[in-house]
């Protein structure tokens, strides 16, 4: 059961490089763990490793990841953006 401990950082839009952003967002450019797809209204959050090119994680609506389970979606989160169920990441 991921416990989702440490800092976190919440985004109700679009975030094409994190360490541009406010708040946590510059501290997880390169060390998020964990993803939780909270959106109510898009299918997808696609986590992606620069400026959105080169997907690492899709996350469908609702579900979470704890561990990246591969190399490449570990620790490589710099941008990310929410997309419907027509769109792909």
């Amino acid at each position: 059961m991921p416990s989702y401990d440490g800092l976190a950082a919440r985004s109700t839009t679009a975030v094409s490089e994190w360490h541009q952003g406010s708040g946590n967002w510059p501290f997880m450019t390169g060390n998020d763990r964990s993803y939780k797809n909270r959106f109510t209204t898009l299918a997808w959050v696609c986590v992606y490793m620069s400026n959105w090119s080169g997907p690492t994680v899709w996350i469908s609506a609702g579900d979470s990841i704890a561990y990246p389970s591969s190399p490449m979606q570990a620790v490589q989160g710099n941008a990310h953006r929410g997309r419907s169920a027509s769109q792909t990441c």
